[in-house]
């Protein structure tokens, strides 16, 4: 007979039961990804159950979670609970009676934790400081510069399209409160007891796009307090199929790169290599602002991997100059542990 401190508990919920929980996105998890595909399924998918039976519970599958009190740390499902409060966002500033508003804070803080992504934080309080969907601004250079932010300013454009352009205004504050009240989803919560290894593992070789270095890379910063910091080192080591310097100029984009020689690279100094945006909250002078509504898609720039075009490399973009290394990360960590030892 199994003991009941190991077994997982399992609950239907909705939005609405959810309110008095926070969630924290752990280190190992990769930054938001959806793109305009699987938010048009999911707002499809909403919009079809709100007009078709809008009295009815609709279900978008699972989520797994470990609970310490009221704080659920996400171990799988990061990506849809994103995308849910960003439609949550979107939908309170076109309507803001509509009970999904209750999903963004949770005591006045952020419903969503990030152990790392400060600037995918910033990004999100800075948004909530406004009181118009219109007067929604942020720096274009700086999401430039900060590649975790991208998919989630594409997201917010692309949501904002959707519900003006598919939901009647008159609708809106309706289909609001249908998200928040009738759209449920499984909620597992591990044991108290559980080995987070071997569920880290689990997860993993069930469909969930973690590498091995991923949960190295979680157990490591959990050691430490300086999460943030040792974790954008991590980042900037860890795409071993892209030059050192591009990765490093992504994970600290506040560095001043006229100070920079070789050199600098050859040991982590925090007086050089910045990662904190300028401003706490990500907004500068009013002549460096830009209205999300206004956004066009094309506009914000991809990071796409780099392709074979038949081109001299005298006449590639510096972004699309193609290198390989010839091991691996993980194959990097191993030799590294080795020579630990």
């Amino acid at each position: 007979m199994i003991s009941k401190d190991r077994i997982f508990s399992t609950e239907i919920v909705s939005l609405k039961k959810l309110n008095k929980f926070s969630f924290r996105i752990p280190t190992y998890q990769r930054p938001y990804v959806w793109g305009d595909e699987q938010l048009k399924k999911l707002l499809d998918d909403f919009y079809n159950a709100f007009t078709t039976a809008p009295d009815q519970e609709y279900y978008i599958g699972t989520f797994l979670t470990r609970d310490q009190g009221l704080e659920a740390e996400l171990i799988d499902g990061q990506q849809r609970f994103t995308t849910l409060w960003l439609i949550s966002f979107v939908i309170s500033r076109l309507c803001p009676e509509s009970s999904i508003s209750n999903f963004l804070l949770n005591n006045d803080e952020l419903r969503l934790g990030f152990e790392i992504r400060e600037e995918v934080k910033d990004f999100l309080v800075s948004l909530l400081e406004e009181d118009e969907l219109s007067k929604k601004v942020y720096d274009q250079e700086f999401i430039d510069d900060n590649p975790y932010l991208q998919n989630i300013a594409k997201g917010l454009v692309f949501i904002n399209g959707f519900i003006n352009h598919k939901v009647p205004p008159e609708q809106t504050n309706e289909f609001g409160d249908f998200i928040f009240r009738q759209v449920h989803l499984i909620k597992n919560t591990t044991p108290d007891n559980t080995d987070l290894n071997k569920l880290f593992s689990t997860v993993n070789s069930a469909g969930v796009q973690l590498e091995q270095t991923d949960i190295v890379k979680a157990n490591l910063l959990n050691l430490i307090d300086e999460k943030v910091k040792y974790g954008k080192i991590w980042e900037a080591c860890e795409n071993m199929n892209n030059f050192f310097e591009r990765n490093v100029r992504l994970s600290f984009p506040s560095t001043d790169w006229n100070i920079v020689d070789f050199k600098k690279y050859y040991e982590f100094d925090g007086s050089i290599f910045r990662y904190e945006s300028t401003n706490k909250n990500g907004i500068n002078s009013d002549d460096t602002l830009i209205i999300i509504e206004d956004v066009n898609m094309n506009d914000i720039s991809d990071y796409q991997h780099p392709t074979k075009n038949i081109l001299g490399e005298k006449d590639r973009k510096s972004e699309e100059i193609y290198c390989r290394s010839i091991i691996n990360f993980g194959q990097l960590l191993i030799h590294t542990y080795r020579l630990h030892l």
